[in-house]
């Protein structure tokens, strides 16, 4: 029997690719907890779904028990509130048998400025705050941003990338602020295996790295002139426009509104905006985990974006 992992949020997005992760790795079984059940998809995935009640902090901790879960990794969207994810936390701290949690942080930490500007941030510090005051051994991951975004469709990705800053597919780009700040990245495929790989080490820290590079937007456009063999329209958004929570509309924005009312992707966009241009992802850090794991490769902006871009 292999410790048992519970990853909440793991049909899709972010959580499916870690469970994948965690299956090919082979040293722990994964189990999905949703809202409701699928068989298809379980099977599809290699995982049991097991339907959960989040509100139920009681039935939670049964359910924990039950399955011996070691170790909680989160993958929830906190856009729209923390209940969930603070309930999970008070079902694992009150389990017998779970030790470790991972929560669903997921990129920077946010400080009050951008609370300020973005009050649903405020459930991630929200989160940070309850894993820390747990008796639970946690580790919060900092990926910085994810490289989907600029990759999909050809780079494989569970995510739902919408266009954000650079837009490969139309050669344009609106630069929040000033271009030659940098910005942390990485791709949640490499993260993913490295989530895996970390379920092994003996201790963990209280913030784990996981950045594949730094680079500014200059040099990820001339990167993308360089793969894509054309110059890319650019333009640039003030920090003052960015703060009425609207930004320069990218050529595939109208298809995300399908999914996201304009006016919130505006606001979402704006504010990563500010992040960008006044440089929370420009991460200071010492230690990164792939350091740990020197057989996990982690693919650097250039190469994703010529496998994802090149026309030859």
């Amino acid at each position: 029997m292999f410790p048992v992992v519970a990853v909440p949020g793991g049909r899709g997005n972010l959580g499916r690719t870690i469970v994948e992760a965690i299956l090919e790795d082979g040293k722990f079984t994964p189990i999905i907890l949703a809202r409701e059940e699928d068989a298809a998809l379980s099977e599809k995935i290699g995982a049991r779904i097991i339907a959960v009640d989040y509100s139920n902090v009681q039935a939670l901790t049964k359910l924990l028990e039950d399955e011996k879960v070691e170790v909680v990794i989160s993958t929830l969207n906190l856009v729209t509130g923390a209940d969930p994810e603070l309930s999970l936390i008070k079902a694992a701290e009150a389990s017998s048998v779970t030790k470790r949690y991972i929560p669903a942080i997921w990129g920077i930490k946010f400080g009050q400025e951008i609370i300020d500007i973005f009050p649903p941030a405020k459930f991630k510090t929200d989160v940070i705050d309850a894993v820390t005051a747990s008796n639970l051994e946690y580790s919060i991951w900092i990926p910085g941003y994810f490289l989907d975004w600029f990759t999909y469709p050809g780079v494989k990705t569970y995510m739902q990338p919408f266009s954000i800053v650079v837009d490969f597919a139309h050669n344009t780009a609106a630069i929040p602020i000033r271009g030659d700040i940098p910005v942390a990245l990485t791709h949640t495929v490499d993260m993913a295996k490295l989530v895996a790989k970390a379920l092994t080490l003996p201790k963990w820290e209280p913030e784990t790295y996981c950045i594949a590079e730094k680079i500014t937007w200059d040099q990820m456009i001339a990167i993308g002139e360089k793969v894509k063999k054309t110059k890319f329209k650019v333009t640039y958004d003030t920090l003052d426009t960015l703060k009425t929570h609207t930004v320069a509309e990218l050529p595939g924005h109208p298809e995300a509104y399908k999914f996201i009312p304009k006016p919130m992707l505006q606001s979402i966009l704006a504010t990563f905006g500010i992040m960008f241009g006044t440089g929370a992802f420009d991460l200071k850090y010492g230690h990164a985990i792939q350091d740990d794991f020197p057989e996990v490769k982690v693919r650097k902006v250039e190469e994703l974006l010529t496998e994802a871009w090149k026309t030859d």
